[in-house]
Formats: structure tokens, sequence, C-alpha cells
């Protein structure tokens, strides 16, 4: 799990398939996944949640789960501690996207079930096949997120590299 606190109403959180399964669709079971998050944050790192959120969820099959957490600043209803309420949003079909230092560090392996795009003079990486839980963990310890509009933008206007030309020459 990762936490980036954007500012007092506004936060990210990054649940990997690694340590956090979720397989359902459904707006019950996470709301049942977010009180039980919401309670661990509470816990381990002292973060508070209550009031009124809207939470927008990212779903990924290799990575997992980003949501997105915006409290309303809602001034007329007091929440008693650690009361929460939720709207949900999920956003299907949504491009994950790994930007990373260098392909070149890449195991060749891994090479075979990703894409490579580069925009801006970044290097991105796209999983393209279905990977193994220790692949996983490596990319997401030697890269950063893109996700949702950013990261179609980069396919979009991205230019592919051609991986196997890269590594020829």
């Amino acid at each position: 799990m990762h936490i980036e606190v954007i500012d007092d109403l506004n936060m990210i959180i990054y649940l990997s398939n690694i340590r956090y399964k979720f397989e359902s669709n459904t707006k019950e079971a996470l709301q049942d996944m977010l009180k039980d998050l919401f309670s661990r944050l509470k816990d381990y790192y002292d973060i508070n949640i209550n009031g009124f959120y809207n939470i927008t969820v990212f779903k990924d099959n290799n990575y997992g789960l980003v949501l997105e957490l915006q409290k309303e600043d809602i001034d007329y209803i007091d929440y008693f501690d650690g009361q929460v309420d939720m709207n949900i949003t999920f956003e299907n079909n949504v491009q994950f996207l790994y930007e990373i230092d260098d392909f070149f560090n890449l195991d060749e392996k891994l090479i075979e079930k990703v894409k490579l795009y580069k925009y801006k003079g970044k290097i991105y990486m796209q999983i393209s096949k279905n990977i193994s839980h220790i692949d996983m963990g490596k990319i997401i310890e030697f890269s950063k997120i893109i996700y949702n509009d950013s990261a179609s933008q980069i396919i979009k206007k991205g230019e592919m590299i051609n991986i196997k030309h890269s590594f020829a020459t």
C-alpha cells in the first residue's frame, strides 16, 4: 500500500494485488474492504478517515486498485470519529503504465510481456500479458504508476519502442 496525500481533502491510495486481492466489482464488497482499510489507516498510519468522500476506483488486473479519495467539505453535518459516507465510482477500461528509468535493466522474460513507450523524454511500460507476482513486485519497486487519462495520452501520443531492435544493437 502506498498513500499519497495531495492536500487536506484529497488523497490517492495505491493497493497492489500482492497484498490486497479484490476480485469483485460490487460496491458493497468494495465498501466492506474500504471499512477495513480505513481502520488500518487509523491504527497503523494515524490517518483518520471520516466524513463524506467521493471515491473513484481504478482497477488493473495486474497491479490492483488505485483509489482517489476526495473529501467533501460539508459544514452542516457533523460526523463522528470513523463515520464515513461514500459515493463510489468505478472507472472501467483504464490504462495503467509504469514510468521506468531504463528498460535495459528489465529481465528478458519480462520484456516479452510488456510494451514500451517513449513520451516527453521518459520511458513507460505497459503490461500486455499476465505476469507473476514476483515480476509485478519488481515493477512496482522501480517505477511510478501512471493511470487513467495520463496513461491514455502517453499511449496515444508516445512513440512505441521496438524492444527486440533495441536489444539487438
